[in-house]
């Protein structure tokens, strides 16, 4: 029965992934092929649509930017100087699939640039990844781009074409390249939009989003983007050429060149002062070049132009919110009101800003207000009764929401807050109810398949898989700084801020053992040469104490002898004399050692005067407590690493605690033998444990974990060492001569 239970298992296992192997293997990087298969209809017209910013993990950016020309107002951004993991920059989606068809994946977004370093790029390749299946190349050598459609450069972008099958999938949006004509890893991503494939003659079934292509026939080879020069040169020409300056402005725009896009506007509108569209790109530019006051001048010219033009308005408004100048913003929404007072979304934005201001109160009234002109706009109910929730009416709140799904039972949110609510208020069961009626509801629209009904959503559940994914690979790999980032990120962009405290607080940690590490490697040869004149401590100590017995025995002989007086030289005189030889001998050996001893030491000048000045310009001064507080986190996450307490050794020896270093030091030898170098025999001379440091140096010079650069300091220490041993020390003798004469 085991044997066959196994093999049905295996095979289970084989066949879903011969099934998933032929998924991918249709699904592939095919962009301009599909016109010839268009010819057939079908009835299944339902889209997956995705908004960019609802990436179920992502270490593009903390948060997603507004843009009003976005879907939803948000994009989820890269733009990055700094290398990537090793995994790259990444943002990954979950989506549901009813029924197996034929899809083209658009996605709205910045245009993938060329994969080769020798052509114009202004945004980055891209990589993409459906389920488990190969990471295939979107660049501008097999991309379609179709249209331009938000300012900021988004554009809609063919990637690929092929089957999905029906059930939940991942997408997996990759960045590993920085774009060919920039010098950072650049990338936008406003929404995604996988399409069943159909004849461009049948009338679409579902409503789209505003922002979505009005058709996607493909012809030609879609929009190019050649070099800023191609453009420059037409315009030169003719500055009116509105199709060069607009795709110019656009890649000046990508290129962060925002001044030189200011220039260009402001010339041609010179000559086109009523092109109301590149005004609108204007005072773009001149709000993302911090030019806010120009800003606000330009979207009033337009005003100015046509007093009734909304999106000029409105986006002065915006401007104005996005600043905290609130009261401008609300003035600003008040005159789209008195101008067009059936304008539901400026009653919407009015309310938004009061709300924001902490004025519940007017935030209300202005809903209500909306709500008396639109009853039965879903948006308004929805934010009314958000409203109601966050000012403590909880059973309003519950009245919006049941009247949303009076109105259109297919909107699920409505049946999650009203769950929620019940939940927040004790009332479980009625909480249970609502989701047993949504669950009806889903099976009553295909479209709706796959929705999450869990009133903690099921998204949370993938993040949470997602995290202990990064957990599980940090048990194995706990000093990865990459792995921790990659929570870190997670955490924050799924808004849980105490656990990305707590990990960042381990990252530091860590990042702090990967610098002391890093540092050893600098410090090492003086570490080495310091136990050497330590451990010689003794031996000059010695050449000390029988110089001054010596002088103190010859003083009145040495005086008499200047005064011309007759002296008689002792018989003790040639012995102290070979005495003070042989030390001389030695003091010259450790002379030689001293001048070593100061190469190195002068090495360290660049970082002492660097630090000095970092402290004196920003006050800034070195924390052992809190490195030593992290230092003890991360023993606590994992009790079997040297490295915290090679820190907190480290930390003592530095503060003259060196009794408490050699104790670090000695666990750090039992947990990982060898990574107590160069601390503990350090530590060991400081604690004039002599022998013991010795003893390690040597056992150094068998270490694999010691590199060989530092052998011939070892063997140098040792070989001065020597210089205190065999001989036999005069100091005795000198005092009992003392003592008889």
């Amino acid at each position: 029965m085991i044997i066959k239970r196994r093999l049905k298992i295996f095979f289970t296992i084989i066949s879903a992934l011969v099934i998933a192997a032929i998924t991918y293997a249709q699904f592939t990087d095919n962009a301009q092929s599909d016109e010839k298969n268009r010819t057939s209809k079908i009835t299944y017209k339902n889209y997956i649509w995705i908004e960019g910013e609802n990436a179920v993990s992502t270490n593009f950016a903390r948060e997603p930017i507004y843009n009003f020309f976005c879907s939803n107002k948000f994009a989820l951004q890269l733009s990055k100087d700094v290398d990537p993991p090793q995994d790259g920059y990444f943002a990954t989606y979950v989506f549901y699939v009813t029924h197996t068809k034929e899809y083209d994946f658009w996605m709205g977004c910045t245009p993938p640039g060329s994969a080769y370093k020798d052509r114009p790029g202004y945004a980055s390749p891209i990589e993409w990844q459906i389920d488990n299946g190969p990471f295939q190349t979107a660049s501008a050598e097999n991309v379609y781009v179709k249209s331009f459609y938000g300012i900021g450069g988004f554009y809609w972008v063919k990637i690929a074409s092929g089957t999905l099958n029906a059930g939940k999938h991942t997408l997996t949006i990759r960045v590993k390249q920085k774009r060919s004509s920039g010098w950072d890893y650049y990338f936008y991503v406003d929404a995604i939009l996988l399409l069943p494939q159909y004849s461009t003659g049948i009338a679409q079934l579902m409503d789209f989003p505003e922002v979505a292509p009005k058709d996607f026939a493909t012809p030609g080879d879609g929009i190019l983007f050649n070099a800023p020069e191609f453009y420059e040169k037409k315009l030169r020409a003719n500055i009116s050429d509105r199709e060069a300056l607009f795709s110019l402005v656009q890649i000046y725009g990508w290129l962060y060149d925002y001044n030189k896009a200011i220039f260009l506007l402001k010339k041609y509108l010179e000559k086109n002062p009523r092109d109301l569209d590149m005004r609108l790109e204007l005072a773009a530019f001149y709000s993302w070049s911090d030019q806010l006051d120009a800003a606000i001048s330009e979207y009033k010219n337009i005003i100015a132009i046509d007093e009734k033009n909304i999106t000029a308005r409105k986006l002065l408004s915006v401007l104005a919110g996005w600043n905290n100048r609130y009261d401008e913003a609300i003035k600003y929404y008040q005159e789209i009101i008195a101008i067009d007072p059936e304008n539901v979304d400026a009653y919407i934005s009015l309310g938004t800003q009061y709300s924001w201001k902490g004025e519940m109160n007017r935030a209300i009234a202005t809903f209500e207000k909306a709500e008396t002109i639109a009853p039965s706009n879903i948006e308004v109910l929805e934010v009314l009764g958000d409203n109601y929730y966050w000012a403590g009416r909880a059973y309003d709140a519950i009245r919006q929401y049941y009247r949303i799904i009076d109105i259109n039972e297919k909107q699920i949110s409505a049946y999650k807050k009203l769950a929620k609510i019940y939940l927040d208020l004790g009332e479980s069961a009625k909480a249970a109810r609502i989701i047993n009626d949504a669950k009806q509801v889903v099976d009553l629209y295909p479209e709706l398949s796959g929705i999450s009904l869990d009133v903690k959503d099921e998204l949370a559940k993938e993040r949470r898989a997602l995290i202990d994914s990064y957990k599980e690979a940090l048990v194995k790999n706990p000093d990865d700084v990459n792995l921790r980032k990659g929570l870190v990120d997670t955490y924050i962009w799924n808004r849980m801020y105490g656990d990305a405290v707590k990990e960042y607080d381990a990252l530091l940690a860590y990042k702090m053992f990967h610098s002391i590490e890093q540092a050893e490697q600098k410090v090492t040869r003086l570490a080495i040469h310091t136990v050497g004149l330590q451990s010689l401590m003794p031996l000059i100590k010695t050449i000390k104490d029988d110089g001054s017995i010596i002088k103190k025995r010859y003083a009145k002989l040495i005086d008499d002898k200047k005064k011309g007086k007759a002296v008689i030289e002792p018989s003790s005189l040639a012995s102290d004399k070979a005495t003070l030889e042989w030390y001389n001998a030695k003091l010259k050996e450790i002379q030689k050692e001293l001048y070593v001893y100061n190469d190195i030491t002068a090495a360290f000048g660049k970082d002492v005067q660097t630090y000095t000045a970092m402290q004196a310009a920003t006050g800034w001064h070195f924390e052992s407590d809190r490195i030593y507080r992290y230092a003890a986190t991360a023993k606590k996450l994992n009790p079997q690493m040297y490295q915290p307490y090679k820190v907190q050794g480290t930390i003592d020896l530095l503060y003259d605690k060196p009794s408490n270093a050699v104790s670090s030091f000695e666990l750090v030898k039992k947990l990982a033998a060898g990574a107590e170098f160069p601390g503990l025999p350090l530590a060991y001379a400081q604690t004039k444990k002599y022998n013991e440091a010795i003893a390690l140096l040597e056992e150094s010079l068998q270490s694999k974990k010691v590199s060989a650069t530092y052998k011939n300091d070892i063997e140098q220490m040792l070989s001065l060492v020597k210089l205190s041993k065999g001989e036999v020390s005069s100091q005795s003798s000198l005092q009992v001569t003392t003592q008889k004469k």
